[in-house]
C-alpha cells in the first residue's frame, strides 16, 4: 500500500520488502491521522467499498481511504435530525461532538440557521492539556463565525482551559465556548470551572459578536476569565455592543481580570433584561 496512513494485518509473507496476503484470509485495516470526530471509509481500485475487516480476494488490489465527519455518531444526524428546525436539531452528547463542531466551523462551515442541542453534561479534563496548557478550541473565530442556534438545554460544559498568552489578534483574541458568533442564538448554556485567557474579546460564553445575535438564559459558575491586554472581557460576553440581545444571563463565583463583581460583559454588568448580572446564594 502506497498510502502510509493505512496499516494492515493478516496472514502475510514478506519478501524483498513486499508484503503478500493470503487469499480468503481476513485482513484488518487501520488508519492513522484521523481527525477527532471523523471516520474512515475504505475502497479498492476495483471500485468496491470494503470494511476495515475483509477477506483478501484472489487478486492484487489497491486500498484507498477517505475521511469524513461522522455526523451520525457524534451529532446523531439521521432522517429525524438534520438541523433544519428546532425539533430536528443535531444532538450533541460528548466533548467529541463539540470539538467536531469547532473544527468544522474553523474550516468555513458556518451552519447558518442550523439548530444544535446539548443532551448531556460535557466534561473536559483540566489535567489533560496540550503543550500550550489547553484542552479546548472555541467554536467560531474571526475568519469563520458560527451562525447557528445552539441550545444547551441547561446542561453544563465544564473544565475548559484556554491559555492564549500572545498578542496576535487572529490567534489569541476571541476566546470563550464560542469565539465569534454572527446572526446566531446561544441559549440555556451552563459553563462551570473554566479558566479562559486571551488577548482581547474574552468571555465565558462568547468572546465576540458580529451582526445581530442573541445570548439568553446562560450561566457561568466558578470560572476565571482573563484579558492579557485590555478590558473587552466578561463572565458572559467579552465584547458587548448594541447588536447583541442579552437576556437572563448570570454569573456566580467568577473572577474577570481579578474582579469579582460588575464583570458580566466588557468589565461591567448589563442590567437591562438581566442581560449579564452577578447572582448570589442564600442559606436559611
Amino acid at each position: 500500500m502506497d498510502d502510509d496512513r493505512i496499516s494492515a494485518s493478516g496472514e502475510t509473507l514478506v519478501l524483498d520488502n513486499v508484503t503478500y496476503y493470503a487469499s480468503n484470509t481476513t485482513v484488518m485495516l487501520s488508519c492513522s491521522g484521523v481527525p477527532e470526530g471523523f471516520s474512515c471509509a475504505y475502497s479498492t481500485n476495483k471500485g468496491a467499498s470494503i470494511n476495515s475487516s475483509f477477506s483478501m480476494p484472489a487478486e492484487n488490489i489497491r486500498i484507498y481511504v477517505s475521511m469524513a465527519p461522522d455526523f451520525w455518531r457524534w451529532w446523531h444526524a439521521d432522517a429525524d435530525h438534520d438541523g433544519t428546525t428546532e425539533d430536528r436539531a443535531y444532538i450533541i452528547r460528548t466533548a467529541t461532538g463539540i470539538n467536531l463542531l469547532a473544527n468544522l466551523v474553523s474550516q468555513g462551515n458556518t451552519y447558518k440557521n442550523k439548530f444544535f442541542k446539548l443532551e448531556h453534561d460535557i466534561k473536559y479534563d483540566p489535567n489533560n492539556l496540550d503543550e500550550n496548557g489547553e484542552n479546548y478550541t472555541p467554536i467560531g473565530n474571526f475568519h469563520h463565525k458560527f451562525q447557528g442556534i445552539f441550545d444547551g438545554q441547561g446542561y453544563t460544559i465544564s473544565g475548559i482551559r484556554l491559555k492564549k498568552m500572545g498578542s496576535d489578534y487572529y490567534q489569541d483574541c476571541n476566546q470563550g465556548i464560542f469565539g465569534v458568533i454572527m446572526d446566531a442564538t446561544i441559549k440555556n448554556v451552563v459553563l462551570n470551572d473554566a479558566i479562559i485567557t486571551g488577548c482581547n474579546q474574552v468571555g465565558g460564553i462568547v468572546g465576540d459578536t458580529s451582526s445581530k445575535n442573541t445570548i439568553e438564559n446562560c450561566l457561568v459558575l466558578n470560572s476565571e476569565i482573563n484579558n492579557t491586554s485590555g478590558t473587552q472581557c466578561g463572565a458572559i460576553l467579552g465584547m458587548y455592543s448594541s447588536n447583541v440581545t442579552l437576556a437572563n444571563n448570570y454569573y456566580y463565583h467568577c473572577t474577570v481580570n481579578g474582579k469579582t463583581i460588575n464583570v458580566g460583559t466588557w468589565l461591567d454588568d448589563q442590567p437591562t433584561n438581566n442581560g449579564a448580572l452577578c447572582v448570589y446564594t442564600m442559606t436559611r
